[in-house]
C-alpha cells in the first residue's frame, strides 16, 4: 500500500469504526486488540498479518447480517492492491475465522489461534470492563426486543463457557481463562 492509499484506507477504517450503531465494535476494541498484540513477541511478517487482521476484522458490522466477516475480508482484499497475494489471503483467512471463533483443521495455525484469543480477550477483562462490554453489545442490538435478544446472547456466551479451554494459546489461557470463566458464569447467572 502506498502512503496516499494507506492514509485513505486508514481514514475509511476510522469512519467504519465510528458508525453510530457501534458501541463495542469501535476504535476502542481495535486499540484493546492492538495492545494485546503488542504484548506478544512475534516476527515482523506475523505481526503485520496480525495487525492488518485486527484493523479489518470488524470493519463491516451490520446488526442482523450474517456475512459481516465475509464483507470485512472482501473489504480488506479490495484495500490491499500491491500487497503480496499470500499475505492478503492469510489476513483474509484470519478475518473469516472470527465468524465462529473456532479453530478447525482447515484453518489451524499459531497465528490464527493468537488472533482469535486476542479478539476474545475481552471475556477475561476485569469485571467492570467485562460488564461494560456486555452493555455495549446490548446497545448494538437495541433494536432487538430483549425477549429475543436475551436467549440468543446467553446461547452465544454459553458456547464460549462450554469450551474445554476458552483460549487456544497457553499465553491467553494463563492470562484470562480464570477471569473469563468467572465473568461468563456471573453474567449467565450460573
Amino acid at each position: 500500500m502506498g502512503g496516499g492509499h494507506a492514509a485513505e484506507v486508514g481514514a475509511d477504517l476510522v469512519r467504519c469504526y465510528e458508525e453510530r450503531h457501534r458501541h463495542y465494535h469501535t476504535l476502542t476494541h481495535i486499540e484493546e486488540c492492538l495492545g494485546e498484540a503488542a504484548s506478544v513477541p512475534l516476527d515482523e511478517p506475523s505481526r503485520a498479518r496480525l495487525c492488518l487482521a485486527i484493523w479489518f476484522h470488524d470493519a463491516v458490522y451490520a446488526i442482523g447480517r450474517t456475512d459481516n466477516e465475509v464483507q470485512s475480508a472482501e473489504l480488506f482484499r479490495r484495500s490491499a492492491p500491491g500487497l503480496p497475494a499470500g499475505l492478503v489471503e492469510d489476513v483474509a483467512l484470519l478475518i473469516l475465522a472470527t465468524q465462529r471463533h473456532e479453530v478447525t483443521p482447515q484453518n489451524d495455525s499459531p497465528l490464527l489461534r493468537l488472533f482469535l484469543d486476542i479478539d476474545l480477550a475481552i471475556l477475561g477483562a476485569p469485571a467492570e470492563r467485562f460488564e461494560r462490554y456486555d452493555r455495549e453489545i446490548r446497545q448494538e442490538y437495541a433494536s432487538i426486543p430483549l425477549l429475543f435478544y436475551a436467549p440468543k446472547r446467553k446461547k452465544a456466551l454459553r458456547r464460549f463457557l462450554d469450551r474445554p479451554p476458552i483460549y487456544s494459546t497457553e499465553l491467553f489461557r494463563d492470562r484470562y481463562e480464570a477471569s473469563a470463566r468467572a465473568n461468563l458464569l456471573r453474567v449467565l447467572g450460573l
